[in-house]
């Protein structure tokens, strides 16, 4: 708010000093820093004739960082007012002190007002959305104007963590600077903050940051092909973003097939810098039925990391022969696993007499043991055999296993 003590302020003659209106002009305004004010001040012609002022001001108390502007001259018809506009502008809280003075150049007659302008704290200077899916970058720049003769040094911090700004900002004198706001959004979420740049020669420039972060797709995807009985692990690879040690959980969505195991389940990471940290969680796939269906989500998730997705596809083929197993002191043990999700029998046979197997065994769901099989030697029999074993009802060929002495 501004107010005057008169309508007229204080008319003197340049030459004889002599005081025309005696009365109090002083021009009181407060107002916020980095916000343009337009302030009128009334200038009075007390002759019957039209009176030119030159407008002059003088300051006694102003920051470098402070502008008032007025018209160079100001034509006011007889016996009447008219309205001056100042334009003052300061970057920093403080109080700015002076006159202005309406001069008639012709008669030295002259007006003038006391100013005092009081800057308070600046309000918001913006608002910065950042939107976008989790993981991912979004920017956008803040340019802060230097109309000083000297270059100045402005700190710059965010309230969030996830926004990425510089610690600082170097402003050239009389030009500006661009400030790159980054945020890497990590969960599924909307929230503000605030950015604030500041220096004594600028004061301070805040912004409100509007933050969203929306789904991402999966991650990527592994594909495993085996053969039944056999497994295979492949490892998924996910960067870790925050800036603070969390645990991450790896499952798989929903019901699970029971063809995949994560391992670890837990993942522990560390503070993260500017590039992220890799972690990983390593998948294992070992089917128990012949099909190329095997469809799963693993899930890694922390409650402030984020959740990660990948897709994992299995494909499942008929047994396929390994070997050759070489038989030492007439001996040699085969390693093997009850693939399946239960007890089932087993059927051991080999196709060579000089070499001899137990009929069968009964193994409990995903338990291992080891098929011995020996030798004894025949100069009549070949070398080499064939070790099969059959699952009937659950598996629709041998598995062949190729031994040689």
């Amino acid at each position: 708010m501004a107010w005057f003590a008169s309508n007229h302020g204080i008319v003197k003659n340049a030459n004889t000093s002599q005081q025309v209106h005696n009365s109090d002009g002083t021009v009181l305004r407060q107002v916020a820093a980095k916000q343009a004010h337009v302030q009128s001040v009334k200038v009075a012609n007390w002759l019957n004739k039209p009176q030119r002022f030159k407008v002059v001001i003088d300051l006694q108390q102003a920051d470098p960082a402070t502008q008032l502007t007025v018209p160079p001259h100001v034509d006011v018809a007889g016996l009447s007012q008219k309205d001056c506009k100042l334009h003052f502008h300061t970057l920093i809280e403080g109080q700015t002190t002076g006159s202005i003075t309406f001069q008639n150049q012709a008669t030295g007659e002259y007006i003038f007002y006391n100013l005092a302008f009081t800057a308070g704290p600046a309000g918001l200077q913006g608002t910065l959305q950042l939107e976008g899916p989790v993981r991912s970058p979004v920017s956008q720049t803040v340019t802060i104007s230097n109309p000083l003769q000297t270059e100045v040094v402005m700190a710059v911090a965010c309230s969030s963590k996830q926004v990425m700004v510089p610690s600082s900002v170097t402003v050239p004198a009389g030009s500006s600077a661009n400030v790159d706001v980054a945020y890497r959004p990590l969960l599924v979420a909307e929230g503000d903050a605030s950015l604030k740049l500041s220096s004594k020669a600028l004061g301070t420039y805040e912004y409100q940051l509007k933050l969203k972060g929306t789904a991402a797709g999966p991650e990527g995807s592994l594909s495993i092909t085996v053969p039944l009985g056999s497994s295979e692990a492949q490892v998924f690879r996910f960067h870790h973003w925050l800036t603070e040690k969390t645990d991450y959980k790896a499952s798989f969505r929903g019901k699970s097939s029971g063809a995949f195991e994560c391992k670890p389940t837990t993942v522990a990471a560390g503070p993260a810098g500017p590039n992220g940290l890799e972690q990983q969680v390593e998948v294992t796939f070992e089917p128990s039925s012949i099909h190329d269906n095997y469809h799963e989500t693993l899930l890694v998730s922390s409650a402030t990391g984020g959740e990660y997705e990948c897709q994992v596809n299995g494909r499942c083929l008929p047994p396929k022969p390994s070997g050759p197993f070489e038989i030492v002191k007439g001996t040699v043990q085969i390693p093997w696993k009850n693939v399946f999700s239960k007890q089932v029998e087993f059927f051991y046979s080999v196709d060579n007499p000089a070499f001899s197997v137990k009929a069968s065994e009964s193994l409990a769901a995903k338990k291992t043991t080891n098929v011995a099989v020996t030798y004894k030697e025949d100069p009549s029999k070949p070398r080499t055999a064939k070790l099969m074993i059959s699952c009937p009802g659950e598996a629709p060929s041998p598995w062949v296993f190729y031994l040689q002495t």
